[in-house]
């Protein structure tokens, strides 16, 4: 059975999951080892907007989606800071969303 991992704690499981959940719970626990195997990621450039009338921190997201999943966190940063360096405005982040998939092995 694989189960696929996406970020923010929200996982979908694949074949046979409802034979699973119907079973009572196993007294018994076997552990295996389990990889993780990235499969998509998309990057997100935050752009500081201002304020708004409440005086809250207003940001805008810019998504750019295809980065490549074996791309290093130093590589994406980098990229990040140059993409948000064309933005008139000034920076307020950078997110990394990730789409995952956990094989048992």
């Amino acid at each position: 059975m694989q189960f696929r991992f996406f970020r923010f704690c929200r996982i979908t499981m694949v074949s046979g999951a409802k034979q699973l959940l119907k079973k009572p719970a196993v007294k018994e626990v076997n552990t295996m080892a389990v990889s993780v195997n990235v499969t998509r990621r998309s990057m997100s450039i935050l752009v500081d907007e201002g304020v708004d009338a409440n005086g809250k921190a207003v940001t805008k997201a810019y998504a750019f989606s295809n980065v490549k999943p074996d791309a290093g966190p130093e590589k994406i940063e980098a990229a990040g800071r140059a993409l948000g360096g064309l933005f008139a405005r000034d920076m307020a982040g950078i997110t990394l969303s990730e789409k995952s998939e956990l094989i048992a092995e």
